[in-house]
């Protein structure tokens, strides 16, 4: 699934009463639906960024859509990372991926924004990719030499440079003591290879240090050339670059704030619209969903407390209310089917276990609405419930 974050609670309790009358069997009455505290009115128009720092964003979330994923380079590089995946709207975001002395090199050399990818897999395997953008290739060749630098001066485990093959440009080093044949801790490889305007980033630990090496040739074999059909924007127009192209992040529901003023919460730099390679990132089951998407031809996924999913027509979000519910049935051996949303007969809602003792459930629901599909994680049954509701509602609200 998308990373949704379990906000606040504003499930209410009880399940509402079917009335006389209604419309035809098979179909959804909303004023039969119940919504709880949770908000139904969609947002007003959300216009245009209106400063950089805000375009800088957007596009990042554009690059997104460009940026390797780790299971496109190996398949079993699958399970989320801490991290899965995040938009770098600034130098000091770097230093979530990268150690402090990398990310004031990049400060330096006037970076504009980034995306990172992280995942793990068996026998040690892990994998972030990441993609920053400098102002031109003088500036990006200059931080990729820099945060080589920055990144070997930090290490205390006698970093030693690592070739990379078919990638003599990357500058890479390996600092794990069981590169020299000490321990049997996995050895990481950490390279930084300037392309173009770009410095393409990747730390990749396994428990061979030529595995290591080739998951960064690889991802750097797909990465070039994949970057190199992004059309970035003009810095100079970041201001005026719609923040909800489709209108669709206006209908989708915000993070819940109560009982703090919104002004008081920090903004998730990843709430916004993606294309659909760009949302795989936050999924759990990466290939799983995009065939999902792609079947359903899915044009754009809405990022926010909610997803939402623009797909061709109401039988593909059918569909692939479906497809998502059975995918998280695959990847959560937990998961098991629990009733749906009430009065609303296409939605599947599922229970997933925590993996450690007496931790606390999830529950996710799916439900189609027009050419749309909703997506919701929340702690208690009744709030996912109700908040499917309330997105199916501002949905259709105008």
């Amino acid at each position: 699934m998308l990373g949704a974050v379990v906000g606040c609670s504003l499930a209410v309790p009880g399940a509402p009463v079917k009335a006389p009358g209604g419309p035809p069997p098979g179909t959804v009455d909303t004023n039969l639906l119940g919504s709880g505290n949770f908000p139904t009115a969609p947002a007003p128009p959300l216009g245009a960024a209106g400063s950089a720092p805000e375009g800088a964003l957007i596009d990042a979330r554009r690059m997104a859509n460009s940026v390797v994923g780790p299971w496109e380079v190996d398949p079993s590089l699958v399970t989320p990372s801490p991290v899965r995946a995040i938009v770098l709207k600034d130098a000091g975001a770097v230093g979530l991926i990268e150690p402090g002395g990398v990310a004031a090199a990049a400060h330096a050399h006037n970076f504009i924004n980034g995306f990172a990818s992280d995942r793990q897999g068996p026998v040690q395997l892990r994998l972030m990719n990441a993609v920053l953008r400098f102002a031109d290739a003088p500036s990006a060749a200059a931080a990729a030499a820099d945060m080589a630098q920055a990144e070997t001066s930090q290490q205390p485990n006698r970093p030693k440079p690592v070739p990379i093959p078919g990638h003599p440009d990357a500058l890479a080093t390996t600092y794990s003591y069981n590169a020299y044949g000490g321990d049997q801790r996995p050895i990481m490889v950490v390279s930084y290879t300037a392309h173009g305007p770009y410095v393409l980033c990747q730390t990749a630990q396994a428990n061979q240090i030529d595995i290591a090496a080739a998951l960064v040739a690889k991802t750097l074999d797909l990465q070039g050339p994949l970057i190199d059909q992004f059309s970035p924007t003009d810095p100079m127009k970041f201001a005026g670059l719609p923040a909800d192209p489709n209108g669709l992040l206006a209908h989708t529901m915000p993070f819940p704030t109560y009982p703090e003023p919104s002004t008081s919460v920090p903004t998730n730099p990843n709430i916004g619209i993606y294309q659909p390679h760009a949302a795989l990132h936050f999924q759990d089951d990466p290939p799983g969903a995009a065939a999902a998407l792609s079947t359903a031809g899915v044009q754009a996924v809405s990022y926010n407390q909610t997803l939402v999913y623009q797909a061709d027509d109401a039988a593909a979000a059918a569909q692939l209310a479906q497809d998502l519910a059975n995918s998280m049935l695959h990847t959560q051996p937990s998961a098991t089917p629990i009733g749906g949303v009430d009065f609303m007969p296409a939605s599947r809602c599922l229970q997933s276990d925590s993996p450690e003792a007496n931790g606390p459930a999830h529950y996710y629901c799916y439900a189609p609405v027009d050419t749309f599909t909703i997506e919701v994680q929340a702690a208690d049954a009744t709030g996912a419930r109700q908040e499917t509701a309330a997105q199916y509602k501002m949905l259709l609200a105008k």
